[in-house]
C-alpha cells in the first residue's frame, strides 16, 4: 500500500493546509476544474469521481494507518539505522516521530486510490503558517503574483491523480517493494512528475490561453535554482527536516517535472502515456532523461552472497539499493556538490546488505557499487575514499598497484571499514570483525552480477 501513503504524502506537499483561500465549497471548485484537467492531460475522466468529508481527526487516523501499513515493525527503525550508517545522518532523528509530524500538518483534500474517492477535509484551522512544504510555497508565489486561485491550483494535481489512476491504475505500479527504493523512487517521479506538470501548465494556460510548460524556456533548470535558492533553502522546515528525507521527497516534483517534460517534448502526452506501461526503473533514468527515452541504459542487478547464513551471529536487517540519486546526495554531504554530481554520474548499479550482530548489536555493512568504465569506478573509489576520510579520522593503511591505490583500510572503535576497487566495481566493507577479512572480501567478492531483465520482478 506503500503508493497510498506516498500520495498523501504527496497531497502534503502539494495541497493547501491554510484556511482556503476561496469561499466556494472545495466540492464545487473541484468540479469547475474538471473539464480543465481533462483537456490539460488529454485524458478524459472514465467515471465520476465519488467525493467523501473527513475531519482532520480523521485524516491523522488515515495517515497513522497508512505509516504502521508502509512501515510495518522494525522497518523505520532500520531505515533510520541505514542512514545513520552510511552517514545520511550524524544523529538519531526519530523517523517515526518525524513522519508523524510531516504527515500532521493540515491539507484541503486527497486523492485515495484504494478506495477511489477524493476525500476532501472540512474544519481546516485557519491562520498563518508555521511551516511551509516547498511545493506549496511555490503555489503561494504564483497566488500572490498572478491572482491564481490557490485551491484551484492544487486541487488541479489531485486531480491529475485521479486520470492517473482511472487509466494506468496506479496501485499497480511499482511503489510498495521496500527493498527496491532507486526503482520505487523513479515510478514515483514519473507519477507526480507528470501531476506536476498538468499544474504548471494549468497555470500558464491561465495567464495566456494555449501555453505550456514546452514552451518556455529552463523551466525545469528555473524551478530547481527556485527550490535550491536561500529562500526556500531558510525555510524553518528544511531547518528541522533531514536532508536526506526531503531531497528524496523535492525528488519526485523537480527532477520527476523535469524528466515528464523532457517526454513530452519528445512526442507529447502519448509518450508519457507509455511510460507508465514501460515504466522507468532507476533514478539514474530520471536525472538523464535521454537514458531511458533513447538508448535505454538498463542498471545493473547485483545479487549479494547470504551472509547471515555463513555468519550465524548475524542477521540480516535489510537490502537495498541506493542508486544515482542517493549516491549523489551521500557525497554531496561531504563533498562540493560538482564533485559529488560527477562521482555519482557513472553509476551502473548497487546494492547493500545492512546486518546487526545478534549478541552486541554491532552493524555491518556492505555495499557492491558498479560503474560504467573503470574510470568512473575510479573515480567513485578516490571520492569516497575522501569521503570516509573525513567520517574516520584515525589511522588507515593504502595498498598500492603500481603507482595507484586500490584498496584503503581504516581501523575504527566499532570495527573495521575496507575500501576495494576491482575494474569498474568497488566494494565497502564496514565494521567486519577483523579476523575474518579476508574470508568476508571473498564472499562478497564473489557477488552475482547480471543484466536487468525488464519482466523481472527484483
Amino acid at each position: 500500500m506503500k503508493i497510498y501513503l506516498l500520495l498523501l504524502l504527496g497531497s502534503c506537499c502539494t495541497l493547501s493546509w491554510c484556511k482556503p483561500a476561496s469561499t466556494q465549497p472545495l466540492e464545487i471548485i473541484t468540479e469547475q476544474i474538471k473539464p480543465q484537467v481533462a483537456q490539460l492531460r488529454e485524458l478524459p475522466f472514465s467515471q465520476e469521481i465519488e467525493i467523501v468529508f473527513q475531519s482532520p481527526e480523521d485524516l491523522q487516523r488515515v495517515l497513522q494507518r497508512e505509516i504502521e501499513r508502509t512501515y510495518p515493525g522494525e522497518t523505520l527503525r532500520i531505515l533510520e539505522t541505514r542512514l545513520l550508517k552510511f552517514g545520511f545522518i550524524v544523529s538519531p532523528i526519530h523517523l517515526d516521530m518525524l513522519l508523524t509530524r510531516l504527515f500532521s500538518q493540515q491539507i484541503a483534500g486527497y486523492y485515495d486510490p484504494i478506495e477511489k474517492k477524493m476525500a476532501l477535509i472540512q474544519g481546516n484551522a485557519s491562520g498563518p503558517h508555521t511551516s511551509l512544504f516547498p511545493l506549496e510555497m511555490m503555489s503561494q508565489l504564483f497566488v500572490q503574483s498572478m491572482g491564481l486561485s490557490l485551491n484551484n491550483i492544487l486541487l488541479v494535481h489531485e486531480l491529475t491523480h485521479v486520470l492517473q489512476d482511472q487509466h494506468f491504475d496506479l496501485m499497480s505500479l511499482l511503489f510498495e517493494d521496500l527493498q527496491q527504493e532507486d526503482m520505487a523512487s523513479a515510478v514515483r517521479a514519473l507519477v507526480e512528475g507528470d501531476a506536476t506538470l498538468v499544474m504548471i501548465d494549468y497555470i500558464l494556460d491561465q495567464q495566456q490561453a494555449g501555453l505550456d510548460a514546452t514552451q518556455v524556456p529552463d523551466i525545469a533548470a528555473s524551478m530547481q535554482r527556485w527550490a535550491n535558492s536561500p529562500l526556500v533553502q531558510g525555510l524553518g522546515l528544511f531547518q528541522t527536516v533531514p536532508r536526506y528525507i526531503m531531497d528524496n521527497l523535492l525528488f519526485s516534483y523537480l527532477q520527476g517535472f523535469e524528466f515528464v517534460l523532457r517526454l513530452k517534448q519528445q512526442g507529447h502526452w502519448k509518450v508519457i502515456n507509455q511510460a507508465y506501461a514501460d515504466l522507468p526503473v532507476s533514478t539514474e533514468q530520471i536525472l538523464h532523461p535521454e537514458k531511458y527515452y533513447e538508448a535505454r541504459d538498463w542498471p545493473s542487478v547485483i545479487g549479494l552472497p547470504d551472509f547471515a547464513e555463513k555468519y550465524s551471529d548475524w542477521r540480516l536487517l535489510e537490502q537495498n539499493t541506493l542508486g544515482e540519486f542517493n549516491i549523489h546526495l551521500l557525497l554531496d554531504g561531504f563533498l562540493p556538490e560538482e564533485q559529488a554530481r560527477l562521482a555519482s554520474a557513472g553509476w551502473d548499479g548497487d546494492r547493500f546488505g545492512l546486518y546487526e550482530h545478534t549478541m552486541n548489536g554491532k552493524l555491518f555493512l556492505a555495499w557492491y557499487t558498479i560503474w560504467d568504465t573503470p574510470r568512473d569506478a575510479r573515480e567513485f573509489f578516490e571520492i569516497y575514499a575522501a569521503m570516509l576520510a573525513k567520517r574516520h579520522v584515525g589511522h588507515s593503511e593504502n595498498q598500492v598497484l603500481g603507482d595507484r591505490i586500490t584498496a584503503v583500510t581504516w581501523t575504527t572503535e566499532t570495527g573495521t571499514i575496507l575500501l576495494e576497487l576491482r575494474g569498474s566495481d568497488v566494494l565497502l566493507l564496514d565494521g567486519f570483525p577483523e579476523q575474518f577479512q579476508e574470508d568476508i572480501m571473498t564472499t562478497f567478492w564473489q557477488s552475482v552480477k547480471a543484466d536487468f531483465q525488464k519482466d523481472i520482478v527484483y
